[in-house]
């Protein structure tokens, strides 16, 4: 017979915004197949985040901080040979092309 295997992604939240953070998870709650492994709030708590759990997937919320966050990213490539997949979450398209550039899988706006 056939065997189901179901696929379980880890990932991670870098989120200033509390509420954001929460609505995000929400949303991905809804889909058994993702696991929260954690959130940080800063681009230094993410990158040591991402390094002592490494996650599957690594949602950002661009927003002020973006710049630091891009940064983190290049960082992570010294000390990683396999990177998580990075989603860009914002407001505004504003941060798209610099995500594309940093080699961002996908980048989401906000609906709320």
């Amino acid at each position: 017979m056939y065997k189901t295997i179901i696929l379980e992604y880890s990932y991670t939240i870098i989120d200033s915004d509390a509420a954001s953070k929460l609505q995000l998870q929400s949303f991905l709650e809804e889909y058994g197949n993702f696991e929260c492994i954690g959130f940080s709030k800063t681009s230094d708590d993410g990158l040591n985040h991402i390094l002592k759990y490494a996650p599957n997937l690594v949602f950002m919320h661009l927003n002020d901080e973006a710049s630091s966050l891009f940064q983190m990213v290049t960082e992570l490539h010294q000390y990683m040979t396999n990177l998580p997949i990075f989603i860009g979450i914002s407001k505004t398209k504003n941060f798209a092309y610099e995500a594309i550039k940093h080699n961002f899988f996908d980048y989401w706006l906000q609906p709320y």
